[in-house]
């Protein structure tokens, strides 16, 4: 049974019209979401705020209470589970938004029931575009507001973002957060969107009560898939209403000791990130410097090889020096080649010199090359292939390093 409300159903090409040609992105504000009965049990549900555990992404305490543990809350936010984990949802999402195969996230990763009290806000930010168990495509939020009333000046109104990087440039859509309507709207590299701190003039107590829903898909177009990344927030800029040669309220000075706290939270983050990524480049150099190839034969490998991953695809260039152990006459390889590189070639070279080039031929490149090689003798050998392609990148699978093929078998005799 539908819990949508019935002039949804009944204004989805409208809505998808609307969907499509709203700027910045593209979203729509949905007047009606949840049937009239379904949102009086959704309001009587709604859960009661636990302190303890509100904090945001990075552990810290806010004014933000969020349960995603949607199935548990009570009756009908199981009913509510039941009906967006089934197909007809997905069918509706995707005849309202045009993105096919869309998928229902049972862990609500950052969705579920979203209560922000007084003095909480969120500063403008694209969304995480990967999910953290599946890895699949972030594509679509549905906030449906759940407060019987609300006033501009009471902040926590959602506004969507030309280009909050570009203060002077930037401008945005306001939308208030009144009850079950519902801002739907597609997740991608420039999706921004934020609300400003909640203050009620009056009563501290009023809060900005939500309900959320993520939806996902296994692909996206290409052209739309950006590098893994957590949620990217921009820090506000200063007020307008701060200005030179006017005494600060309480309330502005308020604000920009925030605006500070957040950049000095970000600078600290960002650098912890890149004391954490050094260490990362650190154990990737040792692992190149000290990476063994499968060689067979009287030789030894000196140093690391440059141009190979760790499950032993190549790159363009793949390169290693070796030393005998005793007189050597010949080297052969076989290298194993994707099914979308068919067609592949690639030239070897002993000590800078080419000395012949082979084909693929049944998805391999086999071959032998002649060479002389005394006992003790070191020689840099180098393959040099046509071409490079990641699996991602060919839709044959996720891996989104770039190879020419794959070591089957190095050989010096």
């Amino acid at each position: 049974m539908s819990i949508l409300h019935p002039n949804l159903i009944d204004n989805l090409n409208d809505l998808r019209t609307a969907f499509d040609n709203n700027e910045p992105f593209r979203h729509v504000e949905i007047p009606n979401f949840f049937q009239e009965d379904v949102l009086s049990r959704i309001l009587q549900q709604f859960p009661v705020p636990k302190a303890e555990e509100m904090v945001n992404e990075f552990g810290v305490p806010n004014r933000k209470y969020a349960c995603h543990d949607v199935r548990n809350i009570g009756p009908v936010y199981k009913e509510i589970d039941d009906y967006i984990s089934g197909q007809e949802f997905a069918n509706i999402m995707s005849e309202l938004t045009g993105i096919r195969d869309l998928l229902y996230d049972p862990e609500y990763h950052g969705a579920g029931t979203h209560d922000n009290m007084s003095g909480q806000g969120m500063d403008p930010h694209v969304d995480f575009n990967f999910h953290r168990t599946t890895g699949y495509h972030r594509r679509l939020n549905a906030i449906i507001y759940l407060n019987d009333e609300w006033k501009e000046e009471w902040g926590g109104c959602l506004q969507v973002h030309k280009d909050p990087w570009d203060p002077a440039n930037d401008w945005t859509k306001t939308y208030l957060p009144l009850k079950n309507r519902c801002v739907l709207f597609e997740t991608n590299e420039y999706s921004w969107h934020g609300f400003t701190k909640v203050k009620h003039p009056t009563d501290p107590n009023i809060s900005r009560k939500s309900f959320t829903i993520y939806m996902y898909t296994k692909e996206r177009p290409v052209h739309e898939i950006g590098d893994k990344h957590g949620t990217i927030y921009v820090p506000r800029p200063m007020p307008d209403s701060i200005k030179p040669g006017r005494p600060l309220s309480i309330d502005e000075y308020e604000d920009i000791k925030q605006l500070i706290g957040k950049r000095t939270g970000m600078i600290k983050g960002m650098y912890e990130r890149e004391m954490k990524q050094n260490n990362v480049i650190k154990s990737l150099m040792s692992f190149r410097d000290n990476f063994q190839l499968p060689i067979e034969g009287f030789v030894r490998q000196v140093g690391g090889a440059s141009g190979v991953h760790g499950n032993f695809g190549v790159m363009k260039s793949f390169e290693f020096k070796l030393r005998s152990i005793k007189t050597l006459s010949s080297f052969s390889f076989s290298f194993k080649i994707p099914p979308y590189l068919d067609g592949q070639s690639v030239e070897v070279l002993i000590n800078g010199i080419e000395l012949a080039s082979f084909k693929s031929n049944g998805g391999k490149i086999e071959g032998a090359v002649a060479f002389e090689m005394e006992s003790n003798d070191t020689a840099e050998f180098a393959f040099k292939f046509a071409r490079s392609q990641s699996a991602h990148a060919a839709r044959q699978g996720s891996d989104k390093r770039e190879v020419s093929g794959f070591i089957e078998r190095l050989r010096c005799e």
